[in-house]
This record gives C-alpha cells, structure tokens and sequence, in this order.
C-alpha cells in the first residue's frame, strides 16, 4: 500500500515538472516570436472599391425626400430629410437598423409623427411607427424592433 502512495506521488510530482517545463519552453517561445519588429512584416495594401448605386429610382442626393400626406407644409422649412451616407444603396449590416431623420417641425405644429418602411414597390407596408414629435426641429432616430 505504502509503495503504491508513493508511486503516485512520484508520478504526480513528475508530471508537475514535466508541465512546468514545457511552460517555460512556450512562454520563451512566445517572447521570441513577439520580438519580430513591425518593419519586418510585410504590408499588402488593401483597396475597396465603392460599388456602383443600384439605377432602381432612388434619389441621387440625400436630400429630403420624406412625404407629409396631409399635414401642414411650410416651404420656408427644410424638408424632412434622411441622413445616409454618401451613395444611398438601402442596404445596411444590421438586421435592425437605426433610421435617422431631420425633422423640421415641433410638436407645435403637429402632435405626432408616423414613419413607415415599405417594400420596393411603395405598395406594403414593413414597418409603421408613430412617434411624438420633438420641441424643438432636429434630428429624431427610429430603430427596427427585434420582434418585427
């Protein structure tokens, strides 16, 4: 019995050693490879090529191009613009992306406001969302609900 304990506390302290070597091995392995300068890493240039905007009818220029049925116009406003980027593609990498909007009016001049997504034929409706309007004009965020 007694050989037996002993037996496995030899291998036990054995096997301890070994690992505890091999760490060492590793980690000087390690700090070696993170010795290699910047330099002399070769770069490789990346390009990105912006793809050409779909000719499908959307506008050209962010500009406004939200529509008001028939609520009050004040043609001294700016219109009711979305805010995207440079080519406006619809396309996004969120399955539930932020909408951002410059509203020119106040709660003043009307109580709420009503966003809708539509299908590609203007026909369907995705997503409706009324929403109150701000004090003051300025820029209000829609976001897609997970549950839509």
């Amino acid at each position: 019995m007694l050989t037996k304990l002993f037996r496995l506390k030899y291998l036990f302290a054995s096997n301890l050693v070994f690992v505890g070597w091999i760490s060492c091995f590793l980690v000087s392995r390690v700090e070696a490879d993170q010795s290699i300068s910047l330099g002399q890493i070769p770069q490789v240039p990346i390009y990105f090529i912006n793809p050409k905007p779909p000719d499908n009818g959307t506008p050209s220029a962010p500009h406004g191009t939200g529509t008001r049925g028939d609520c009050l116009y004040k043609s001294e406003l700016p219109l009711l613009t979305p805010l995207v980027g440079g080519y406006n593609l619809d396309l996004t990498v969120s399955d539930y992306p932020t909408f951002w909007i410059y509203i020119p009016y106040t709660s003043e001049d009307a109580p709420s406001g009503e966003f809708s997504l539509q299908d590609e034929d203007g026909e369907n409706d995705l997503y409706r969302k009324s929403f109150k309007l701000p004090d003051q004009p300025g820029i209000v965020s829609i976001t897609l609900p997970k549950t839509e």
